[in-house]
């Protein structure tokens, strides 16, 4: 793999160009992994270059990794024939953050709203798989402005995709309130509703999130034929989600204290001449606004096998 350094992204590009025979074209290219010590330097200039290529393409999935990019793009997944084509896959489940170089620019452009982009990693190569590796996700990156800030974990991540509306893929495992055991749900649909409001000076975020799940496996003692018993589960559920949410409202509001939620764009839209007002001091009010989760879950269907699997008949909890 070759590579160059250069002042400027524009220097090192014609410092590459020195070592191939051929012409760059960066017409094809669609992964780009940002190392850290760029991201916490300030990544308007790379990301700029990019996009004012003649021949670049903005559906770029942008990513940002504690490691050496070269060795992130250099990696030889055991999944995959290349580094670019694991990492364009993990993009595209959508199990994190998918964010391309036309969503990273815009948002670099908006006012009060900061940038957030997935982390990756390389994992230890397993036993059997010689060099073989695995690319996988690793939280992700928080920026004020154009610097990277802060990092947050998966957990955290996961939460940050319910507030924002973009969770697509989720498994959840609940210990129901009545009985023993665990029901894992598979989320068919979500929806995040984002629901400004000023109150006396106070400024307040409802998020209001409806989701639609399927039970993929009962390991309880509980019969799922029972409306109530469903209930339960439902109530369970919503539980989980709010405490997800809540869990990465703590750590970017009172953490962090950088808006990645969109709070922002919300009370414009709403209360335009209020935010003029208040706009250049939004990352002082971010972290003081009060925010409410109300978590509505629907469990759509049971299951065929609805009754326990493997329990002996009395340990069936069916009311």
């Amino acid at each position: 793999m070759e590579s160059a350094t250069g002042k400027t992204v524009a220097d090192a590009v014609s410092m590459l160009q020195m070592k191939v025979p051929r012409r760059l074209f960066w017409g094809q290219i669609s992964i780009m992994v940002i190392g850290q010590s760029l991201a916490e330097a300030g990544i308007q200039e790379s990301l700029d270059f990019f996009g004012r290529l003649p021949e670049g393409r903005f559906r770029v999935k942008v990513f940002v990794t504690e490691e050496d990019p070269k060795k992130i793009l250099g990696a030889l997944p055991y999944l995959g024939d290349t580094a670019t084509e694991a990492l364009r896959e993990l993009a595209k489940f959508e199990i994190g953050l998918n964010v391309t170089l036309l969503e990273a620019l815009d948002t670099l452009e908006r006012e009060a709203v900061h940038l957030v982009l997935p982390m990756v990693k390389t994992l230890q190569p397993q036993e059997g798989k010689g060099e073989m590796q695995t690319l996988a996700l690793a939280g992700s990156a928080v920026f004020r402005d154009d610097r990277m800030v802060g990092q947050i974990d998966e957990e955290v991540t996961r939460g940050l995709l319910w507030l924002r509306d973009e969770i697509h893929m989720a498994t959840n495992t609940v210990t129901p309130e009545e009985g023993t055991g665990y029901i894992t749900l598979e989320m068919l649909e979500s929806s995040t509703e984002i629901r400004p409001k000023i109150e006396q000076g106070q400024w307040i975020i409802t998020v209001k999130i409806e989701t639609e799940d399927d039970v993929i496996q009962n390991a309880s003692n509980l019969d799922l034929r029972n409306p109530e018993l469903v209930r339960h589960v439902e109530r369970r559920l919503e539980k989980d989600i709010t405490d997800r949410v809540a869990l990465a409202l703590d750590v970017i509001q009172e953490g962090l204290k950088v808006d990645v939620l969109d709070f922002g764009t919300a009370f414009h839209r709403k209360y335009p001449k209020q935010w003029q007002e208040a706009k250049e001091r939004w990352d002082e009010l971010f972290p003081e606004v009060k925010v409410y989760i109300e978590a509505k879950a629907t469990v759509a269907r049971p299951g065929l096998a609805v009754p326990p699997q493997g329990l002996p008949d009395k340990e069936v909890k069916e009311e």
